[in-house]
């Protein structure tokens, strides 16, 4: 089995009226995101899953690569936040 970790794009600056988990992918972070997702492509690679956190920011790069044929639709999985209580899932 492989495994790859992804970090989310390049999100738009903190504000104290935007909350964390809906910051969004800056114009930059989405540009960058496709660029790396096209890079993954040419390499052939093809992923059996995507998981992603439900942050904003990361459910975006996690369909940006879904968009580009990397995998299917995403998994959006609830115990991926920052500061999640470790468990069994």
């Amino acid at each position: 089995m492989e495994l790859y970790l992804l970090r989310h794009g390049i999100a738009v600056e903190r504000t104290a009226d935007l909350h964390d988990a809906e910051r969004p992918l800056a114009p930059k972070g989405q540009q960058r995101t496709k660029q790396v997702a096209r890079r993954l492509q040419r390499l052939d690679l093809h992923f059996d899953g995507i998981w992603t956190s439900p942050l904003l920011r990361a459910r975006q790069t996690a369909t940006i690569l879904a968009e580009t044929d990397l995998a299917i639709a995403p998994i959006f999985y609830q115990p991926l936040p920052p500061a999640a209580p470790l468990q069994k899932a």
